[in-house]
């Protein structure tokens, strides 16, 4: 189910043979209620069972969860790595695990001590095992993300150019695969050096993921295209978006460009953090000018949508529950219909994400308020009554699954 990218319906099975693990683990007579005292193999079947379902929790967005499994497969590969050194390896796998979900909660500085862990391992197993360098590179990749993300970008740049000098040699071999990690890896190296103002650097670094894209798209055109034309305007605009405000939103409209191509070639990830940089920007440029907030609503309406796709409902619910707040605010100060309807559209998404958390309570409520939202529109503009009547139709269904059956036959009737 994983492989076929059905996460949430994963989930469930992963979560049994957690459970299975587990009591075989407790019933083992020798554990003594010891895990360091089992049997090696339950212990380590409960590590990897852990360490896999924290990996399709952290896919649908529930990285609480993810974390609490995944700092249960690292302490007991701790375990058995004090007996076993060949489980070195897979305690840096979930150390490596580890380090995303702790970014993805935003505890960048936690994340930074793990990655440097696991760096510092994935070095020792590549002296002797040169398979373990593209996971090395991917643990330098992350490094500097997190580095970065705290202002530590000299350090960064020393973990990128690393990564990059890693994924530079295996991609000589001609396989697209290293080539894409190297793009991604030189777009980390641009963007550290931009930010210390290395721009010329920066641009060099630019300059040759533009190179690369542009060699794969040889031989898949339309899938890279686009993305490579966005990534060269990023370059171009990032060079000098400290000096102007249409610079800024230039390039606020550039990421999102460039996020959508992300996510056409299958990078949801990379998709999701140009998108969050785009943001970025625009709550900079809201901030100085308030008529850009309909922008920043529109950004993070599609950075929802985005978390919605990727089944990360609980982050498309937050970030729902931001763009309503800003669309109700631009509703008051501009009564047209159109920001009305944005406003109806968010409240409507929301609602769905919502119910996909099991929130049905919250959703009738998002429910209801579109419904009221729509009904003035349609009083004065007869061509929204068909719009009107669907969000009548999603709030009867609502009422149903609360078992207010009454109400829904009225909401129904109407």
């Amino acid at each position: 189910l994983s492989n076929l990218s059905r996460h949430q319906d994963a989930i469930p099975h992963k979560k049994e043979a957690v459970r299975l693990y587990r009591n075989l683990a407790e019933e083992d007579p020798r554990s003594n209620g010891d895990l360091a005292e089992n049997d090696p193999s339950i212990t380590k079947d409960l590590a990897w069972s852990l360490h896999n379902l924290s990996i399709d929790l952290g896919v649908v967005g529930l990285h609480e969860n993810a974390l609490r499994a995944v700092e249960e497969a690292v302490k007991l590969r701790r375990l058995l790595g004090a007996k076993d050194p060949t489980i070195t390896k897979d305690l840096a796998q979930s150390l490596h695990a580890l380090g995303i979900e702790l970014r993805s909660l935003g505890r960048n500085e936690d994340a930074v001590w793990v990655d440097e862990e696991t760096v510092e391992i994935r070095r020792r197993l590549v002296a002797t095992d040169s398979t373990i360098t593209e996971a090395l590179a991917a643990s330098l990749f992350n490094l500097g993300l997190d580095l970065s993300a705290l202002g530590r970008y000299d350090d960064a740049i020393r973990a990128d150019e690393e990564a990059v000098a890693l994924v530079r040699t295996l991609s000589e071999t001609g396989d697209p695969a290293a080539t894409k990690d190297l793009i991604s890896s030189l777009q980390n190296l641009g963007l550290d050096l931009c930010a210390l103002g290395r721009h010329e650097a920066a641009v060099h670094t630019t300059e040759e993921a533009v190179c690369l894209f542009r060699k794969l798209a040889e031989t898949d055109p339309e899938r890279n295209r686009g993305l490579a034309d966005a990534l060269q305007a990023v370059g171009l605009y990032r060079t000098f978006t400290d000096r102007s405000a249409l610079i800024k939103s230039n390039l606020a409209n550039t990421l999102e460009c460039l996020s959508i191509d992300l996510s056409n070639v299958g990078r949801h990830d990379d998709a999701s953090r140009v998108r969050q940089e785009a943001i970025e920007l625009r709550r900079h440029l809201a901030e100085e000018d308030p008529s850009v907030t309909k922008n920043l609503a529109n950004s993070l309406q599609g950075l929802a949508s985005h978390f919605t796709a990727m089944n990360r409902h609980e982050d498309a619910v937050r970030t729902y529950e931001e763009v309503v707040k800003l669309r109700r605010k631009l509703a008051e100060e501009d009564p047209s219909p159109t920001v009305a309807r944005d406003l109806v559209t968010s409240l409507h998404c929301l609602s769905i994400d919502f119910r996909a958390i099991d929130r049905d309570k919250d959703a009738l409520r998002a429910d209801k308020e579109a419904v009221a939202v729509s009904r003035k529109l349609a009083k004065t503009d007869p061509t929204e009554t068909v719009y009107f009547a669907n969000h009548l139709l999603y709030l009867g269904y609502h009422f149903c699954a609360l078992g207010r059956h009454e109400d829904a036959v009225q909401t129904k009737g109407e």
